[in-house]
């Protein structure tokens, strides 16, 4: 799978740093307009999938693609 290594990130004002699946296997993080970065992950929120798409990381730190990655991801965030 390709995966996504962020050493510092925001979902909702929660911080986060791990190692997370991208949504779509093509996907990169992109920069937006406004300067910020983000990443589309699969990852559920409180248990719960996001309703119109995955979740979306804003990355504060790095965030590193990982290619043929086979090792843990996260998949849920909860405080």
């Amino acid at each position: 799978m390709r995966a996504v290594r962020i050493s510092q990130g925001t979902i909702r004002s929660t911080p986060v740093s791990d190692v997370f699946e991208l949504a779509d296997e093509s996907a990169e993080p992109k920069k937006l307009p406004s300067g910020k970065v983000k990443v589309e992950v699969k990852c559920l929120w409180y248990g719960r999938k996001p309703p119109t798409s995955w979740m979306h990381i804003t990355v504060v730190g790095t965030a590193e693609v990982l290619e043929n990655y086979s090792g843990l991801v996260a998949v849920n965030i909860a405080r």
